[in-house]
């Protein structure tokens, strides 16, 4: 079985259900996950401890892993 990775903001999505969405569409098992750039309706000073929680759940239960969870911008 191939395992297929790729970055969260080569999607064009709204929210976290949305890329949770085109990732099994595309069967996407591993993303980056740069929130700022993959979910337009991020806002930035709203991550907190039990966001980030509902987000690991939301992927976790969808069989999506989070390898690298940010980068770094110019």
């Amino acid at each position: 079985m191939l395992n297929f990775g790729m970055r969260g903001h080569d999607f064009e999505t709204n929210t976290i259900e949305d890329l949770i969405e085109k990732c099994k569409k595309h069967s996407v098992s591993y993303i980056q996950l740069v929130l700022k750039k993959s979910i337009f309706d991020f806002k930035e000073g709203a991550f907190s401890e039990d966001y980030a929680t509902q987000i690991g759940n939301a992927f976790k239960k969808a069989g999506i892993k989070i390898p690298v969870l940010g980068c770094y911008i110019n």
